[in-house]
């Protein structure tokens, strides 16, 4: 950093684990540690893990922490948690699909943690015995799980159900209802979204076309896409620029054709519909060839509100002759009156296997202001068979 002053630094954790199938991972911070949750399976048998990582170059590596299963009375576990801590960064709260016996539908349980990272309590969503009809969490893609995120200090988490609607929750036991299951508006991908004055909203992907969004109380509304072809969606993400703006990003692929699309959106209580795209489509809209991106920004407490520090993890695949490499980049920029700054680093490369394209992929990625430290987390096949999932941690220096 002394040297160089908007480089990236590998900081002291480089580290991996194994399995037959790593389904997702996510990530945030909680006290002075990245937490990440880890959903596989291996030998047939699916787990969901949290893992530690702290903060400190002189921790080198991850160490498991809570295993849903054993917390839940060996439950199935069917997604990996959505992660977010309270305001005052004293409870993680963790939102995860699981079955509680073979052969019975998901539920999303709502975990929450201490400080070390101790289960305190534990709810289920929706609570009791659940009719044949009740719609429950929609568990048919294991890389699918439920977001987790924070708006005017409130922790809220949400979820698609088995029939294409969304449910959103507050702790406690509180829910309300998002998207439409008779509409043709039903759910493949979700995303958070928030209003300036603390309304919790969500924007989501319809099946074959069409990107929702919706606040809380309000009504559905529609953001255009610039690439408007028929295809399926791979995920949605999400990051908060300030209160009400986001960047919205999704990942559509068809006949011919892989694309991610990001999006300036921005909500608020006294607009209908809440939510509305802030940005025109243009060629910056458009990543051709990327996938499942995901982005984070965070603000300095010794730089002024409207600076800011913004990274994002985007796999992407390369046609080369009658291959295909696929590559994972990590763009760390620091955005300050006086323009950008913004480093790249290739964090893996490798030629892809079978037909869905397998590299480095899904990724996971927070920030640590107090140190100015990054994590990203990513799956990629190994060789031999079976998965990895690789995870580093770096200096920024700006």
């Amino acid at each position: 950093c002394k040297h160089d002053p908007s480089a990236l630094i590998l900081d002291g954790l480089s580290d991996s684990l194994q399995a037959d199938d790593f389904h997702r991972v996510t990530m945030t911070t909680f006290g002075d540690a990245f937490v990440l949750s880890v959903f596989e399976t291996t030998a047939g048998v699916p787990s969901l893990s949290l893992y530690r990582a702290g903060t400190a170059s002189s921790d080198s590596q991850l160490q498991a922490v809570a295993d849903v299963s054993s917390l839940r009375l060996n439950a199935e576990p069917t997604s990996a948690a959505g992660l977010v801590t309270d305001a005052l960064g004293s409870a993680l709260h963790a939102y995860a699909g699981v079955k509680e016996l073979a052969g019975a539908r998901s539920r999303v349980h709502h975990l929450v943690f201490n400080g070390l990272l101790q289960m305190s309590s534990a709810e289920t969503i929706p609570p009791g015995l659940v009719g044949p009809t009740t719609p429950t969490y929609d568990d048919s893609s294991p890389e699918r799980f439920p977001i987790a995120w924070r708006v005017g200090g409130k922790v809220y988490g949400a979820w698609i159900d088995s029939d294409g609607a969304i449910t959103g929750h507050t702790p406690g036991g509180n829910t309300m209802s998002f998207g439409d299951s008779t509409s043709g508006k039903q759910a493949s991908t979700l995303a958070p979204l928030g209003s300036g004055q603390g309304t919790a909203g969500v924007a989501w992907t319809g099946l074959t076309s069409g990107i929702y969004t919706q606040l809380a109380g309000q009504g559905i509304g529609t953001l255009s896409e610039c690439v408007g072809m028929n295809g399926f969606y791979l995920s949605s993400s999400s990051a908060a620029v300030v209160p009400g703006f986001w960047f919205l990003t999704w990942t559509k692929a068809g006949t011919g054709y892989l694309d991610s699309e990001t999006h300036q959106v921005l909500c608020d209580d006294t607009s209908a519909p809440g939510c509305v795209s802030a940005s025109a489509c243009a060629n910056d809209n458009i990543s051709p060839g990327v996938r499942n991106s995901v982005s984070q920004l965070m603000q300095r407490a010794s730089e002024p509100p409207d600076w800011s520090v913004f990274a994002t993890a985007a796999p992407y695949l390369v046609p080369e002759g009658g291959n295909v490499t696929a590559v994972l980049l990590l763009s760390v920029g620091h955005h300050t009156t006086s323009g950008d700054t913004k480093t790249d680093i290739q964090l893996a490369s490798m030629g892809t296997l079978g037909p869905l394209f397998q590299g480095p992929d899904l990724p996971a990625l927070s920030l640590y202001a107090p140190l100015d430290k990054l994590a990203v987390a990513w799956i990629q096949p190994r060789s031999g068979g079976g998965e990895e999932l690789v995870v580093q941690r770096y200096q920024m220096c700006f």
